[in-house]
């Protein structure tokens, strides 16, 4: 059955106005139009909608069943219009971000507020996951950005709209007992607590010992750096983060003879797709 969505909006404004002279005038067609309209839908359908007398029509069952529906769908169709006019608007409407939990707690925040400050009528969703499960996100549409460490491999479906450096470090309670300055072999013979095999940085660390010729054994794996910062200033062992995570933390910093290269974290959106004015508005504040 194919039927044009615009007999169905016909008939939802005749049930609505109770009057085929009134749907006429709403929509600024003919009465006759109106009329004819009404009889291809029932006929398409093949049963009648409307029970007509001289003074009023009214719906007949089936047509009361279509117009409850019909109306859920008209409703959503609207607010789905408004939605999208909001997001042409430069100061107001919603954005949806994806972001690793660290870099969301650490980068993100502070710039969310300094725009909401400026612009309160700009709502912010958050997503959190990895930065695979981010740029996952982003790449079926579901977000308008995403905030993550990036990789070498960049999709080459994503446009870095920002990007910044970090640096990687292994820290350890200043209680611990450990030399300031060890090789990256003598940091594999302490207890090692790192992020599962799923995350950007895990791989990062993993090359990092390989390139060097170490096989590691991580006694603890976890799935959010503030939980290896934490067990670090308990002294369980050494933890590896980045730097701009550990302001403020009771930490030793365990330099390392090697060299430790910097990475990168940047904000994605896709390439396709033109940055609206709102989200043109958040980066211009960056």
């Amino acid at each position: 059955m194919n039927i044009s969505l615009e007999l169905y909006k016909i008939f939802y404004t005749v049930a609505k106005n109770e009057s085929f002279s009134k749907a006429a005038q709403e929509l600024y067609i003919s009465q006759s139009a109106v009329s004819q309209s009404i009889k291809n839908l029932e006929h398409n359908l093949g049963f009648p909608l409307f029970i007509r007398t001289t003074k009023q029509v009214s719906l007949t069952i089936d047509g009361s069943i279509l117009f409850t529906y019909l109306e859920e769908v008209f409703n959503i169709l609207k607010n789905a219009e408004e939605k999208l006019k909001m997001r042409q608007d430069k100061y107001n409407g919603q954005l949806i971000f994806a972001s690793t939990d660290t870099l969301c707690k650490y980068v993100l925040l502070s710039k969310i507020k300094k725009v909401t400050q400026k612009y309160p009528n700009i709502k912010i969703k958050i997503i959190n996951g990895t930065s695979i499960e981010c740029m996952n996100l982003l790449q079926n549409s579901e977000v308008d950005f995403a905030l993550v460490n990036l990789s070498k491999n960049i999709n080459t479906k994503f446009k870095i709209e920002k990007k910044y450096t970090f640096n990687d470090v292994f820290v350890t309670s200043k209680d611990f007992n450990i030399k300031d300055t060890l090789t990256l072999k003598e940091i594999a013979e302490y207890p090692l607590m790192t992020l599962d095999n799923k995350s950007i940085t895990r791989k990062f660390l993993d090359d990092l010992f390989l390139k060097n010729n170490i096989d590691i054994n991580p006694e603890i794996e976890l799935q959010n750096i503030d939980l290896l910062i934490d067990m670090a200033e308990m002294g369980l062992g050494i933890s590896f983060v980045p730097d701009l995570s550990i302001k403020g933390r009771n930490l030793k910093i365990i330099y390392t003879q090697e060299k430790i290269q910097k990475r990168e974290y940047g904000i994605l959106s896709l390439k396709n797709i033109p940055s609206t004015p709102i989200g043109q508005t958040f980066l211009e504040l960056l």
